[in-house]
């Protein structure tokens, strides 16, 4: 499982949800929160929907703009049909929606002030490690302690005649509705057993932290079973299910996250530069040397050959979510695109003869960059159709594109350790410092764009956690170029591919 906690907010309370996100996240529980984990090309609806069904914990950020917003309801409702903990933190004094209610009225609560003190949100982490840890019922049906015998607690203000809701003293009392949405009103005496136990993992989180603290992050060889170069690798979502290509029309498939690959007969023996798949992995697309474009229905067991209408070496493939519309890029400045599925392809016409080296799309496919030699950028917005050029300010060639899900901010890596990014859409490029003259050949990082790695050559691999304005060195543990880097979205696990059959793992 990728994550365990899903956070579900009203757009309006990003600030406070990122927060939350961060406070959760330090303390070693893995969160999904749109639109960052949202992967490039997907769809955001799916994107939503597959994140909640794997989670074990619902987050709700509870305000006056999720109690009206219909996505929030649709993300309750989904989350507790699912079975999912919901747990609501109350960061505004509301009464739930009737749409809400019928799903969280009587779950336990978190209390918290507008905005969240840091004390409220190690609340949080410290309730959602104890429920994952399964110390307590879940949270979809785990109830507040009965409070303590008081008439005037238990007595409930009579509605209106006209059946409007009560207000002044009255409306306060009528708030009982929902007990367990106050449990700071009393502080919940906690058993000497318990403590000590509570006291005992937190020990243990301490030593497991600092030896994790003690341990860099390290990137695993895998056995690839070929001495050949791969030059391109891509996945599933959830990182399951792999496939790896190289010269010679080499093929690989892994499908139990990268720990075996089988090599697959593609029936062809021209070099293989990239691959694309659709997100269940059962459709795959593999471009290369002399125009070879094959395309497979299967999840890469066999392949068929599709006539690409060039001889041109091809080097990159993007398509939207389904695979019904694709685009590659290639040398002398080409450009193919297909609306079926790839059987067929149209080459589109550039202001540009340069070699073009990789492209990237959002999930509907109507914008796309694609970044070649010499320094070379382009950008369409109207589905590949025509094509823009941008200034990038550098000569160097640019092997690599990458950016969030919107598409607003963008990557791209090159020769001599070139790192550039645009803050616009692509309109506009600002260098960033690498650290490195070496090549850089793939990037790769979160739907947000907060977390960034570069491969390049000899070994190089790079990892930003600010969004791309510093980079460092990660060790690779090899010296052979790297060529390829793909990921799950919430960064969690990264494999990457290279020289002499080259594949590395990062696991957190």
């Amino acid at each position: 499982m990728a994550h365990d906690v899903f956070i579900s907010y009203s757009t309006k309370d990003k600030e406070t949800a990122d927060a939350v996100c961060d406070t959760l996240e330090s303390h070693g529980i893995r969160c999904w929160i749109a639109p960052r984990d949202v992967l490039p090309s997907m769809e955001w609806g799916e994107a939503i929907i597959d994140a909640i069904e794997e989670c074990r914990i619902m987050v709700l950020v509870f305000t006056e703009n999720s109690n009206d917003s219909l996505q929030i309801h649709r993300e309750v409702e989904r989350g507790a049909n699912h079975g999912v903990a919901i747990l609501p933190l109350r960061v505004q004094d509301v009464l739930p929606a009737k749409a809400l209610e019928y799903f969280i009225g009587d779950v336990q609560w978190l209390d918290a002030q507008m905005p969240p003190s840091d004390a409220h949100l190690k609340s949080l982490a410290d309730s959602i490690k104890i429920v994952l840890a399964g110390a307590e019922p879940d949270a979809a049906t785990a109830k507040s302690a009965p409070a303590p015998a008081d008439d005037s607690r238990r007595e409930q203000a009579p509605a209106a005649e006209d059946g409007s809701t009560p207000s002044g003293p009255e409306k306060a009392e009528s708030k009982d509705r929902f007990p367990a949405s106050f449990p700071a009103r009393e502080k919940a005496r906690i058993p000497r057993a318990w403590m000590l136990a509570l006291l005992g993992g937190v020990a243990v989180l301490v030593l497991l932290a600092l030896f994790l603290k003690s341990r860099e992050a390290r990137w695993t060889p895998c056995k690839s079973g070929t001495t050949n170069q791969l030059k391109s690798i891509f996945g599933t979502g959830d990182g399951k299910r792999l496939w790896a290509v190289g010269v010679e029309g080499a093929i690989l498939e892994s499908d139990n996250g990268g720990s075996i690959w089988t090599a697959r007969n593609s029936g062809n023996t021209k070099d293989l530069h990239a691959i694309f798949a659709t997100r269940d992995g059962m459709q795959l697309w593999a471009v290369g040397y002399k125009g070879t474009i094959l395309e497979s229905d299967d999840g890469g067991a066999t392949w068929t050959a599709r006539n690409s209408g060039t001889t041109n070496a091809l080097d990159s493939i993007v398509g939207t979510i389904d695979g019904q519309r694709l685009w590659v890029v290639g040398h002398n400045g080409t450009i193919l695109e297909s609306d079926d599925g790839g059987h067929t392809w149209t080459a589109r016409n550039l202001p540009t003869p340069n070699n073009l080296y990789s492209i990237f799309t959002i999930s509907d496919g109507q914008r796309l960059w694609a970044v070649g030699h010499n320094g070379m950028i382009l950008e369409s917005d109207d589905g590949g159709a025509t094509w823009t050029p941008r200034a990038s300010g550098t000569t160097n060639g640019l092997h690599a594109i990458f950016g969030t899900s919107d598409g607003k901010r963008l990557w791209a890596g090159g020769d001599y350790g070139t790192i550039l990014e645009s803050d616009d859409g692509g309109t506009g490029w600002s260098p960033r410092k690498s650290g490195t003259t070496n090549w850089i050949h793939s990037i790769f990082g979160t739907g947000d764009g907060k977390r960034l790695w570069a491969f390049g050559d000899y070994g190089t691999i790079l990892e930003s956690d600010d969004g791309g304005s510093t980079w460092k060195a990660h060790n690779s543990g090899t010296n052979v170029a790297l060529l390829s880097i793909f990921g799950t979205s919430d960064g969690m696990q990264l494999w990457g591919v290279g020289d002499k059959g080259t594949i590395l793992e990062l696991s957190r």
